[in-house]
């Protein structure tokens, strides 16, 4: 019912029976895209995590030392 594109004024000229399943049924919509959302964000840190353990530990790397070069005097 949520894709009915009710104005805010019909909702509320709406009958008790019709305002309470519209509600129900926005309800039950909410609530299984909230389900579905969070087991995305479950699997995603699943495989953050697996890709996490796969890389190997970036702090054993160090950076070289850059040479010290002067600059002659002019």
């Amino acid at each position: 019912m949520f894709n009915l594109h009710l104005q805010p004024s019909e909702i509320d000229n709406l009958e008790y029976y019709e305002y309470f399943y519209y509600v129900q049924n926005l309800s039950d919509h909410l609530k299984k895209q909230n389900k579905s959302e969070s087991e995305q964000n479950e699997q995603a840190q699943e495989q953050y995590g697996n890709y996490k353990q796969k890389m190997p530990n970036m702090n054993q790397y160090k950076s070289p030392k850059m040479p010290s070069i002067k600059m002659p005097k002019i």
